[in-house]
């Protein structure tokens, strides 16, 4: 099946754009078979040196308040490191948990593979060994050894390493063997984890304002320090090639509910990292979120709806045969439609865009539901089945400004009442009052565009409508107020489950012969396309808030990235059979022509 367009390529071209520009000094890359890191030694005679690996981890140290508290070991650390204060734990809505985030460090895929949520017992090491189990099996004889304060990762992920310890919570003792290992033995990976910044944050606050989990970010950084003294303290030191890495698992505990825009890694602190990837020959760079607003981009109808060139083949098509009774709305039902339009600038004369009405007018009524525009104003048109009582209507705000707006109809019941309720940009508009008795039960196909006895007045020619959604359910108005700008029906969002049509109409999708949009409801009443035009948009705007794609998040170090980055150091052959979901960060280094 050819599909004319990618409904995310305008998120893909941000993504692009912004890999390139950190490609100018730095390379993230995953090439799943040649994933190993630039040569130890130049041809300038640099002399080949010991690959080792210090690997720390810090429980719940958010990247933002780790920043501001400026702990002094970290922010030396950033001369010679590839860093981030803006790192994630991965980039999907999910619960975000020590247990997650530790299997994610330590198998280099996220929780879709390794299968842990809270239950260190439910990994599935077998298909997705950790970073332990993969050194020892390439290259038996490495010494890697796992220090943890916590120790149910001893216990349960630490199994393929030499030497494995848990330290029952106490960070100090944990970092008093982690250097007396550097100083006693040899060891080629040091894993080290310290959780007690993260029991900081859960007994006060995540927050650089409060002096309990500063204090602990502070003591922490110490450890740090004499862990990076003793790395270079050691009597072989010069003749060993070092990468620390230093990260933290997750961010703060507190769920992010997002207000006005879509939900985005980004902006939920629970999945707020930081990590640095050291050496000293590396060159600094630091990685950040990217700053502005993403585009919304697609291919979608150019709908001709009005004035006397408006064709009675115009527009998009759902069979009423397709729907059944999906959208059969009786009496007392309550039921939403919501989409998003650009109407070109001007002046319209009721001319109806979308809707399940056969026709708009009063004269020869057919009930249904439908929106229209009068003048410079949208309207919903909402007409029952008992002909004994006339139309429900209500207006909305201007928008014939050639902007993207977004239009919801509420049909709900108040304080008894049954009401129709309109919203302009998630904003709360007029409502009139319905019958509870009323019933908007259509025989016809639900459509968009042309709409026969709806073509009066100037030409509509070049109208948009995307984001098409009708739910089986009223919307309220503090979830219309958060969610209009989002173009996403997320699994986690209860309202999903109550659609009954949706048409994000952002792809065209053809076999040669017909063009439809497809329906992402479940329900997959795909819309059939007759007539219309096709045009190709990239735009920003404040009132809608695309997804961040994944090329996007990979901008910055990811918890999946740290199992290749540990294997590439030690030259070690990276398999795409593994199925790993890491970048490999690739530095550019001070000694050496990049």
């Amino acid at each position: 099946m050819k599909k004319m367009s990618n409904p995310k390529i305008g998120f893909t071209r941000l993504g692009t754009l912004l890999v390139v520009s950190l490609l100018t000094a730095f390379t993230s890359c995953n090439k799943a078979n040649d994933a190993q890191l630039v040569s130890s030694e130049s041809s300038e005679g640099v002399v080949a040196q010991k690959p080792k690996v210090l690997f720390i981890v810090v429980d719940g140290a958010v990247g933002s308040e780790v920043r501001t508290i400026a702990p002094p070991n970290l922010m030396q650390l950033a001369s010679h490191s590839i860093y981030s204060w803006e790192s994630l734990t991965n980039f999907e809505n999910n619960d975000v948990t020590n247990a997650s985030t530790w299997t994610t460090l330590l198998t280099g895929v996220n929780n879709s593979k390794h299968n842990v949520t809270t239950n260190l017992a439910t990994a599935n090491l077998n298909a997705y060994p950790t970073v332990f189990s993969k050194l020892k099996s390439l290259q038996p004889g490495l010494r890697v050894v796992a220090l943890t304060s916590s120790n149910d990762i001893k216990n349960s992920l630490a199994g393929g390493a030499t030497v494995s310890t848990g330290y029952n919570n106490d960070d100090a003792a944990t970092k008093n063997a982690a250097v007396n290992e550097l100083k006693a033995n040899n060891p080629d990976m040091l894993f080290v984890q310290l959780h007690s910044v993260d029991a900081a944050g859960s007994g006060s606050s995540y927050s650089n304002t409060s002096a309990t989990y500063k204090a602990a970010v502070l003591q922490v950084d110490t450890y740090i320090g004499e862990l990076l003294a003793a790395v270079q303290g050691r009597a072989d030191y010069i003749n060993e090639n070092w990468l620390i890495i230093v990260t933290s698992n997750k961010g703060d505990n507190i769920p992010y509910v997002p207000v006005g825009k879509a939900w985005s890694a980004f902006d939920d602190k629970r999945h707020n990292t930081f990590t640095f990837y050291y050496n000293p020959r590396f060159i600094a760079k630091s990685t950040s979120k990217p700053i502005g607003i993403l585009p919304y981009a697609g291919v979608t109808p150019s709908y001709i709806v009005s004035g006397g060139t408006a064709p009675a083949n115009n527009g998009g098509v759902v069979p009423a045969s397709k729907l059944g009774t999906l959208m059969d709305f009786g009496s007392g039902s309550e039921f939403t439609m919501q989409c998003k339009v650009k109407v070109p600038a001007g002046s319209y004369s009721y001319p109806s865009f979308i809707g399940k009405r056969e026709n708009f007018s009063d004269g020869t009524r057919r009930p249904g539901f439908l929106f229209f525009l009068e003048g410079n104003y949208w309207g919903a048109n909402y007409m029952p089945d008992v002909t004994s009582i006339g139309r429900r209507q209500a207006l909305g705000t201007q928008i014939s400004d050639g902007q993207w707006h977004t239009l919801t109809a509420v049909v709900r019941i108040e304080a008894g009442q049954r009401k129709l309720v309109v919203f302009t940009d998630g904003v709360r508009g007029n409502a009139t009052n319905m019958n509870m008795t009323d019933s908007y039960i259509s025989p016809t196909d639900f459509t968009t565009g042309w709409r026969p006895e709806s073509n009066g007045g100037s030409a509509l020619n070049g109208m948009i409508i995307t984001d098409i959604r009708v739910y089986k359910t009223a919307l309220s108005d503090i979830y219309v107020n958060n969610n209009y700008c989002s173009v996403e029906a997320s699994a986690t969002d209860t309202a999903t489950a109550k659609l009954v049509g949706f048409w994000p109409s952002t792809e065209i999708e053809t076999d040669g012969t017909s063009n439809w949009l497809r329906d992402y409801s479940g329900y997959n009443n795909n819309m059939n396309l007759k007539g219309s035009s096709q045009i190709s948009f990239t735009e920003t705007t404040t009132r809608i808030c695309p997804p961040v794609s994944p090329a996007t998040y990979k901008t910055v170090p990811n918890n999946v990235d740290a199992f290749p980055l540990v294997l590439g150091w030690f030259k070690l052959p990276i398999s795409s059979s593994w199925n790993l979901d890491g970048n490999m960060w690739v530095p550019s280094y001070n000694d050496i022509a990049n």
